[in-house]
C-alpha cells in the first residue's frame, strides 16, 4: 500500500514542480520524460520487491484530475521547506549502485 502511494505521489510531485504546471499539463508537456520518469519509479519498485508494470503506474496517474497541484509545487514556488528529499532523494538513494537512471537527477530539481 505504501509503495502504491509513494510511486504515484513521487511521480506527480516531480513532473508538476519541474514543469510548473497542473498535473494534466505536466503529464502531457514531454511524453518521453514522463515515460522515463515512469520507467525509473518502477525499477525503484521493482528493487525494492513491490512490482508494477508501468501501464498500472500510467493508468494511475492519468485517474488525477487535470487541474490538480501537488504540495511539493506549491512549496517550491513558495521558496517554503519541502518534501522534495523525501520523494526524489528517496528514489535516487534506493536507485543508488543498482539501477541505472538518467532522468531522476534531471527533475530531481
Amino acid at each position: 500500500m505504501l509503495w502504491a502511494k509513494f510511486r504515484l505521489l513521487s511521480a506527480l510531485a516531480l513532473l508538476t514542480s519541474y514543469w510548473r504546471q497542473s498535473a494534466g499539463p505536466a503529464l502531457s508537456e514531454d511524453p518521453e520524460l514522463t515515460e522515463a520518469v515512469v520507467s525509473e519509479i518502477v525499477a525503484c519498485s521493482v528493487a525494492e520487491g513491490v512490482p508494477i508494470s508501468a501501464l498500472d503506474l500510467v493508468r494511475a496517474l492519468h485517474s488525477v484530475p487535470g487541474g490538480l497541484r501537488t504540495s511539493l509545487q506549491e512549496d517550491l514556488a513558495a521558496d517554503r521547506p519541502s518534501e522534495l528529499d523525501a520523494l526524489g532523494g528517496a528514489l535516487l538513494r534506493i536507485a543508488a549502485g543498482t539501477i541505472s537512471v538518467t532522468v531522476f537527477p534531471a527533475v530531481f530539481i
